[in-house]
This record gives C-alpha cells, sequence and structure tokens, in this order.
C-alpha cells in the first residue's frame, strides 16, 4: 500500500515536472514570435548580430576582439 502510492506520487511529480519544461518552452518559442530579436549589421564583417553581441562602435564584438593597436605608430590594425 505504501509502495503504491510513491509510485503513484512519483508519476505525478513526474508528469508535472514534463509539462512545466513543455510549458517553458512553449513560452519561450512565443516570445520569440512576438518579440523577434533585432538584428544588426556589422560594419567590417558584415555579418548580422543580435544587440547584445554589438558594441557602441558600429562593430560586432569579434571585430572589437580582433582590433589591434600599434604602439609604435597609433594605428589600429585587425588581428586574423
Amino acid at each position: 500500500m505504501v509502495v503504491d502510492r510513491l509510485i503513484g506520487a512519483s508519476a505525478v511529480g513526474g508528469i508535472v515536472a514534463m509539462w512545466a519544461y513543455f510549458t517553458l518552452k512553449i513560452y519561450k518559442i512565443c516570445k520569440q514570435i512576438v518579440f523577434p530579436p533585432q538584428f544588426l549589421r556589422c560594419e567590417e564583417c558584415r555579418n548580422h548580430f543580435t544587440k547584445e553581441l554589438f558594441s557602441s562602435s558600429g562593430r560586432c564584438k569579434f571585430c572589437e576582439e580582433k582590433d589591434i593597436l600599434c604602439d609604435e605608430c597609433g594605428e589600429h590594425f585587425l588581428d586574423n
């Protein structure tokens, strides 16, 4: 009798966990449909990125990391 109740409780807990997981997934998908991410184009590599991967200079974070300042002449170069 106790074993039957434990099995039933674990089954109900598993169903609730799966329901919560799928509800969260559906919510995230609907959020993407209603509020799509804004894509911006990098001026150097010409690829599209979301606002999180974009800097204020009009370049993506990846191009910003490649930017190297020369100690002798003060010019900016890209490290490939």
